[in-house]
């Protein structure tokens, strides 16, 4: 081997150790195992759900959101969370903590949300709003798998002061706290050697009729079982 190649071998090692270090150095957005201490990661992306044809006079309905999601590394397994998501029906905003443990390839998080969300529906005949607080407590467990991450995050879907109406008519007002549903999502997330991360979920809601604006008036009162889907990339 030439005194070229040797170089060569060098730098092509010392790329692969910077792409490893990277990845370590900043962990996963969603994983309970988190971006680490002193990290801030921040993901951006479009969700949907699918509502049953049950729904909203009995037609299959598709809504679309963007979403971000913002996490920051705390000492000793704790970090902040900001989601948002946003489109005219339904806009939320939600700030929390997350504390995760990872023993080995495995790892587990508890998080508590709260926040607040607001949507309107003003088109084919509605006159509609609706807002409320929202309280959602979870649990999430993850696995490592080099530069991936598989995890399954279970919440308790909790609103209170719901209000909504239908032109000047009040036809929601609950100023308790109501178990409004719960969410299952699995994500799978790659560490991108540059740094990055692409991110793809896929999550079972089961949920009140009126917990979003969009189905606040279904000719369903029983609880409603949809997908949601959702891609992004974090930076």
């Amino acid at each position: 081997m030439t005194g070229r190649d040797t170089i060569g071998v060098i730098v092509l090692v010392a790329a692969l150790a910077s792409a490893r270090s990277a990845r370590a150095e900043r962990g996963p957005l969603v994983h309970p195992e988190g971006p680490g201490p002193g990290n801030f990661r921040v993901g951006v992306g479009a969700q949907l759900d699918v509502l049953p044809k049950r729904v909203a006079e009995s037609e299959q309905r598709l809504f679309p959101q963007l979403f971000a999601h913002l996490r920051f590394g705390l000492p000793v397994g704790f970090s902040l969370s900001v989601r948002a998501a946003a489109v005219v029906v339904k806009n939320e905003a939600e700030a929390g903590v997350v504390w995760g443990k990872r023993f080995g390839r495995f790892s587990f998080a508890l998080a508590d949300h709260v926040g607040f969300s607001y949507g309107l529906l003003t088109v084919a005949g509605f006159d509609a709003s609706s807002w409320s607080f929202s309280h959602k407590p979870g649990v999430s467990v993850g696995a490592a798998f080099g530069p991936h991450r598989l995890s399954a995050a279970f919440e308790l879907l909790t609103t209170f002061g719901q209000r909504t109406r239908l032109g000047d008519a009040e036809v929601v007002s609950r100023r308790e706290f109501v178990v409004s549903g719960q969410s299952m999502v699995v994500t799978f997330e790659t560490l991108l050697d540059h740094g990055g991360e692409v991110l793809v979920a896929m999550g079972a809601f089961y949920t009140q009729p009126d917990y979003q604006a969009w189905i606040a008036f279904a000719d369903e009162r029983s609880r409603l079982l949809y997908p949601r889907f959702m891609v992004g990339y974090v930076f």
